[in-house]
């Protein structure tokens, strides 16, 4: 999976869109409280009440990416390009196509809806979109092996970015490219930066994302106990939000800590229940890198560990 975090592009209803009851309208405001099953229950009704326009098709589609159900996201996001009447739409419409693309490990098609978001933003001139656009085709490069190209668009992106929560994203990408170049003194002062900024932004799910990679940064670092300790917080916020794919990615550096610590039985623990979910949610690329390190685990000793309680 890739550690860098995706920037979301967000559209924005006006006053005489739709009445404070409208699904759409209860859809969104379910998601900013990070109520991902709720926003999912009210967008699929927004969709069915809706007369074609895009914002409940986005609505659907965020609450079904958050909740880790990619195939009704992607079918989503493509309802929402379709109905667009708007660049802004449209440019919204790629930012989520293509972050649904990179997550179903479709790095061509991921790239091509980033770059088509970053066009976009440009003929707009919204700086801030251009920016989220940037870091999001940094993702795709970095998710190529393309890390030069990766860092200097994630700086591109910085340099134009004055949300903090943006900017939060910008630091935790950064240093996954410390952290692939094995510098993790810098990838760890970087990631504890960003979790700061959501900490104070009180954002739990951006939180949770990046005390995962934290945590598996520390691991990298043989700083074993420190992992331990980030990687079940993250884990427990993951679980609260509802945000599978991360609850899944904290269960997989979990393992990979347990491997490295020469615990085959609590890491293979950890594994199946990662790759389960990633299964039931489509991210085939995670499942099958999950299910190659449970493979490896064939050829360890068994250990006599403690029973894993925090593995739901």
């Amino acid at each position: 999976m890739s550690p860098a975090l995706l920037a979301t592009a967000l559209l924005v209803l006006g006053p005489g869109t739709a009445q404070a009851q409208d699904p759409t309208r209860q859809c969104l405001a379910a998601l900013e409280k990070e109520q991902f099953s709720r926003a999912l229950t009210l967008g699929k009704k927004a969709v069915k009440n809706s007369q074609g326009g895009p914002a409940a098709y986005l609505c659907l589609g965020q609450a079904a990416y958050q909740a880790g159900d990619l195939k009704t996201a992607l079918i989503a996001f493509q309802g929402a390009n379709r109905h667009a009447r708007t660049l802004d739409e449209r440019r919204i419409s790629y930012n989520w196509l293509g972050k649904t693309h990179l997550q179903m490990s479709n790095l061509k098609l991921a790239r091509l809806f980033h770059e088509k978001e970053l066009r976009a933003a440009r003929q707009q001139k919204k700086r801030s979109a251009e920016a989220i656009a940037l870091n999001n085709l940094a993702v795709v490069l970095q998710e190529s092996g393309d890390l030069d190209k990766a860092i200097a668009l994630y700086q591109s992106a910085l340099a134009l970015q004055r949300n903090p929560t943006e900017i939060a994203s910008a630091y935790n990408n950064i240093a996954s490219i410390y952290a692939m170049q094995q510098n993790y003194f810098k990838a760890i002062s970087f990631l504890r930066q960003a979790l700061d900024i959501f900490e104070k932004q009180d954002d739990r799910n951006k939180w949770a994302m990046v005390a995962t990679n934290l945590g598996d940064t520390y691991r990298k670092a043989q700083q074993y106990d420190e992992a331990e300790t980030i990687l079940k917080q993250g884990l427990a916020a993951s679980q609260a939000t509802g945000n599978r794919y991360w609850e899944a990615s904290a269960q997989q550096y979990l393992g990979l800590l347990y491997r490295d610590q020469g615990k085959p039985d609590l890491a293979k623990r950890y594994f199946v229940e990662s790759a389960a979910i990633f299964k039931e949610i489509d991210a085939k690329g995670d499942f099958d890198e999950v299910m190659t390190a449970i493979a490896a685990l064939g050829s360890q000793p068994p250990d006599d560990t403690e029973q894993v309680s925090a593995v739901k």
